[in-house]
């Protein structure tokens, strides 16, 4: 009841308090009711806490009416001299004219009050401006053209190095990554300056940040001598090897609970929960110009798990054998079905391929069946395979056209390959892939 927050510092009353004194019906006397009390708590408990005003702090008069008529000369000099651009001149002028502010002739009513309290916020702005002789924010100063560097030091979570600013703050924020819903970012920084060059999330720190990655940033190139995963630390140096780098990722998936499914003759589609396993294992350099494999090192970093959501289908042991005996690769056809279908997803749910992951085996130890997996790449699932399992057919049947409808002989970019494939691409079967999504859309006496 003393509006206190969870936020230290910040306080709340009235509606935004959320105490319910204002009842559920958001009656405005009730809620006003909770501003005049909450209001003068929050009011003596600041200013008990508050810190000594720095010496020759000017304070509005206390007890004076200020007359309505002066509602429109106050907002004109605000406007003029407190605005996102002033100077010491402009704020002292501002305050001789609130000085000058004429006084309520007539009894306290309701415009007296409003141009009292606007009269008072105005006089507080203009001395804490004066009080605070620095640009910061958005707030600029035309005589103190920046941050000082004391300034900084003391107000912002900002330095500035080489021309750039960069955030220093150890907070909650610097701990949060925008990228990834959970863990903190994994900060690339270079090693003979310490110049903060990104960040990526955790799980993409083993893909593009291992040691001896060449990880390129705004065009500029860096080679990656040593990823700490326990500090979120990736060391990088500035320079061009003369060839990229892709690492190989070895995934595993078991099913923890199929939740529904759909039999389509003798195939079935089903959406459950998994548990995915992933590691890096290796990463290959390749060349630049024509991607030949110039070399691959192997890596020692750890497993990640990821419990969450899946959409995956299977063939009966018949069906696969008919494929087999028209002379399909069973693994290449998965594979590439896989491929194509995290690729066509992003046309059906709201998300981009790099979303979903896949993985697919003939057998797969799951099911002991030929089977493709999509999963969602977020802890618990995102509701993307769900999404895809509820339009498999249309799902489906677009991928089987993408990949038939595409000019190229063996599989591109545009149909089967992926640019995210841990395991190089291969193996891969264009033809195979559209015959097991036909045979997969079959229904019951088709």
């Amino acid at each position: 009841m003393d509006g206190r927050t969870s936020v230290a510092g910040l306080f709340a009353v009235g509606e935004a308090a959320s105490t319910g004194v204002h009842g559920a019906n958001r009656l405005a006397s009730n809620s006003l009711t909770e501003a005049l009390i909450a209001g003068r708590r929050v009011g003596d408990l600041v200013g008990r806490h508050l810190p000594p005003s720095p010496a020759g702090l000017r304070r509005p008069a206390a007890g004076r009416g200020v007359s309505p008529s002066a509602r429109p000369g106050l907002a004109a000099a605000m406007s003029r001299h407190a605005g996102v651009l002033r100077d010491r001149d402009g704020l002292e002028l501002l305050l001789e004219k609130l000085e000058q502010a004429p006084p309520a002739d007539e009894d306290a009513d309701l415009a007296v009050a409003e141009a009292t309290s606007l009269h008072t916020v105005s006089v507080l702005v203009a001395v804490s401006a004066l009080a605070r002789a620095e640009s910061r924010g958005c707030h600029r100063w035309r005589d103190v053209p920046s941050v000082t560097a004391d300034a900084g030091a003391r107000h912002t979570i900002l330095r500035a190095r080489g021309g750039r600013w960069y955030c220093t703050r150890r907070g909650a924020v610097a701990r949060t990554g925008l990228r990834e819903s959970g863990g903190p970012p994994v900060r690339i920084i270079e090693a003979g300056t310490g110049r903060l060059v990104g960040t990526v999330d955790e799980p993409s720190a083993h893909v593009l940040v291992h040691a001896g990655a060449v990880y390129p940033h705004q065009g500029e190139m860096y080679v990656v001598g040593q990823l700490d995963l326990a500090s979120s630390v990736a060391l990088v140096e500035p320079g061009d090897p003369g060839y990229a780098t892709s690492a190989r990722e070895v995934t595993q998936i078991e099913v923890a609970a199929e939740h529904t499914a759909q039999s389509w003759g003798e195939a079935r589609i089903c959406f459950g929960d998994v548990r995915v396993t992933r590691q890096v294992v290796s990463f290959a350099r390749r060349s630049p110009e024509t991607g030949r494999a110039l070399g691959e090192e192997a890596l020692d970093l750890p497993a990640r798990t990821l419990m969450t959501r899946a959409v995956w289908w299977t063939i009966s042991p018949a069906q696969r054998a008919a494929l087999a005996a028209d002379g399909i690769d069973l693994a290449g056809a998965a594979h590439a079905a896989e491929h194509a279908s995290i690729g066509l997803l992003p046309l059906l749910a709201s998300c981009d391929r790099w979303d979903v992951g896949g993985v697919s085996a003939d057998p797969h130890p799951a099911t002991g069946l030929l089977t493709v997996f999509v999963y969602d790449g977020h802890a618990g699932g995102a509701g993307f395979a769900e999404r895809g399992f509820a339009v498999a057919r249309q799902w489906l049947e677009a991928t089987s056209r993408a990949i038939s409808s595409c000019g190229c002989t063996a599989g591109c970019p545009s149909c089967i390959q992926s640019p995210k494939c841990g395991n190089g691409n291969h193996p891969l079967d264009k033809r195979g892939a559209v015959a097991l999504l036909d045979l997969l859309l079959r229904g019951p006496g088709e």
